[in-house]
């Protein structure tokens, strides 16, 4: 199992698991973890704005969340890192 370097990912309950091998990821390595570009671009529709409640922040982060959902190319351009691109293609086979 690979995982980021996330808090919950350290506890030792996770450790125990018998047919379980952690690999953690180095500290920053948005090449081996893609999605942390897109939470990136996701945080941009909410930088730097006050909200007046939490319901208002959650409809714009979700109409970002769909604009990307919308346009595949554009997200396959954002995560679609060269060994990305190269497993998929050998999945396919």
């Amino acid at each position: 199992m690979v995982w980021d370097n996330a808090p919950f990912h350290r506890k030792k309950e996770l450790h125990q698991i018998d047919s379980l091998t952690p690999v953690f990821l180095p500290p920053y390595s948005p090449e081996l973890n893609p999605v942390e570009r897109f939470y990136g671009e996701v945080r941009k529709s909410t930088a730097n704005r006050l909200f007046a409640n939490i319901e208002f922040q959650e409809a714009v982060i979700e109409e970002e969340v769909v604009k990307w959902m919308e346009n595949p190319q554009k997200m396959k351009k954002l995560s679609g890192y060269e060994w990305i691109s190269e497993q998929f293609k050998i999945a396919c086979l």
